[in-house]
């Protein structure tokens, strides 16, 4: 039996342990007042003390908050580890980083000490890695005003890309596939069997397709599945490196062989059952990156 607890469960088995029954009160009654920042008074809290626990950027920014907006309190800000920064840690070469051997809420047990080593062509600034949330969507709008306020530079973040490779059990003989190729070969298979039963399809009453539209709509979902299947003009999904000396190929999917002065060899189409034996997308966070806090342009802080 797993001895994991998180603290969800915690306070679901000990809703009267009196720290965290008064961190949810006290969450709660913040929701029934606002459901933004409290904006504070120049003096309001005058001759008080304010204790702040933790200094993630929850506790840093709260503490922040409460000086810059000359509120009249005295703040401390606790914090149990002996750097600021929270669950955020950037590592370098050289850097030691301990991580707990398991996942007990208490007593955990400290894993095998690592020092991290980053190779560094010629050339290239110091490597360096966000281990913890260096993750910032575009839609994050609070915490990029706090980046543009304290003059943090931030740089593109590549979480994904279709040059990513996807390797799932024995799946495809074992062997790693590109996501492009994935991605790619499935919309191609999937266009095709729509295309193919366009008519069929736009029959289904909850599409309120207009009669008098009908055939109209079957021609533009045929053509909508030629693009976005990227099919031929009868409807038909295969690839092909195109005529020679044309860039008329059909290589979303990608290549065997790159082109360069000869055509290239596009990928042979992975087959329709492959791509439903193998369940690429369960596991694996496939179309994690059509989320919306996950889609480009995501951000990270420079160093």
């Amino acid at each position: 039996m797993s001895n994991f607890k998180s603290r969800a469960d915690f306070l679901r088995n000990n809703p009267s342990a009196s720290a965290f029954a008064a961190l949810a009160d006290a969450t709660k009654q913040q929701k029934n007042v606002t459901d933004s920042a409290i904006k504070l008074k120049p003096g309001q809290l005058a001759g008080k003390k304010v204790v702040v626990i933790g200094s993630g950027v929850g506790g840093l920014t709260a503490a922040y908050e409460i000086l810059a907006q000359q509120s009249g309190a005295t703040v401390t800000v606790l914090e149990a580890l002996n750097r600021t920064g929270g669950r955020c840690l950037s590592l370098r070469t050289g850097d030691v980083l301990t991580e707990d051997a398991d996942s007990d809420l208490f007593n955990s047990t400290p894993g095998e000490s690592q020092v991290v080593r980053f190779k560094r062509p010629i050339g290239d600034s110091e490597p360096y890695l966000n281990a913890g949330p260096g993750r910032i969507p575009s839609s994050h709008k609070r915490l990029l005003s706090y980046l543009k306020k304290f003059s943090v530079d931030v740089e593109v973040y590549v979480m994904n890309s279709q040059s990513n490779l996807v390797q799932k059990d024995s799946s495809f003989n074992g062997s790693s596939v590109v996501y492009r190729r994935l991605d790619n070969n499935t919309r191609g298979w999937l266009a095709e069997m729509v295309y193919a039963n366009a008519e069929e399809l736009l029959k289904k009453p909850s599409l309120n397709i207009n009669p008098d539209q009908f055939e109209e709509r079957v021609d533009a979902l045929k053509s909508l599945m030629i693009d976005f299947g990227e099919l031929d003009i009868a409807g038909n999904y295969q690839v092909t490196p195109g005529s020679e000396g044309f860039e008329n190929g059909k290589t979303r999917a990608g290549y065997s062989v790159l082109p360069g002065v000869a055509a290239g060899i596009v990928a042979e189409a992975l087959s329709f059952d492959s791509l439903l034996e193998a369940r690429f997308w369960e596991g694996t966070r496939f179309y994690q990156p059509a989320d919306f806090l996950w889609q480009p342009t995501l951000f990270q802080p420079v160093g």
